[in-house]
């Protein structure tokens, strides 16, 4: 996203414009699960995006709900603002957005200024929980 104004903005939380668009796709099966697991899992990622340092504010993760699927999900700010700002901005578009119970589409995304958040039923990001391996130690240098 690129974003710009005659005025500072670092640091300042806006939450207009915004975008909302969802799947067409609906969950059938185990509703009220869905959307629990789904509140659950946009609020921990709220929590771990927030703590991000000044390079990056941004999370993902996933959940199952029963043995009918996953939801992966990203939460991500700016990485200007302040702790309390992300998680607030965050908060907001989790409360407003998607209210909790009312949403039986299987994906989403809610895009803002200053934060956004991403579900779905899908895996749509790289899965970078595992980290690589260090590269290997060089041998000493020296006489031996």
């Amino acid at each position: 996203m690129l974003r710009y104004a005659n005025r500072t903005i670092l640091g300042s939380q806006e939450e207009q414009p915004s975008s909302t668009l969802r799947s067409t796709k609906k969950v059938t099966n185990n509703v009220n699960q869905f959307n629990q697991v789904l509140g659950t899992l946009l609020n921990r990622l709220r929590n771990d995006a927030s703590k991000g340092d000044s390079r990056l504010k941004f999370a993902t993760g996933n959940d199952s709900y029963g043995s009918f699927g996953s939801i992966y999900a990203f939460a991500q700010c700016s990485p200007d603002f302040s702790q309390r700002n992300c998680f607030n901005c965050l908060g907001d578009f989790i409360s407003e957005k998607i209210p909790s119970g009312s949403t039986n589409n299987t994906g989403a995304q809610i895009l803002g200024p200053s934060c956004k958040l991403r579900y779905e039923d899908y895996l749509f990001y790289n899965d970078v929980s595992s980290p690589s391996s260090p590269p290997p130690s060089a041998p000493p240098s020296g006489k031996y």
